[in-house]
């Protein structure tokens, strides 16, 4: 299968959201406003 999801546009906000990090805590897009963030999302096979 193969899933598109329309990409960002270069300068628009990114969408809030909250995860869980790799430890368990929980991680907010907007407790960190300001600052260069990148993240990487995976898919984790077992």
């Amino acid at each position: 299968m193969n899933y598109s999801l329309p990409g960002p546009s270069v300068g628009s906000l990114a969408p809030a959201f909250q995860l869980a990090d790799a430890d368990g805590h929980q991680w907010r897009l907007g407790d960190h406003r300001g600052e260069t963030v990148v993240v990487i999302f995976h898919r984790h096979i077992n």
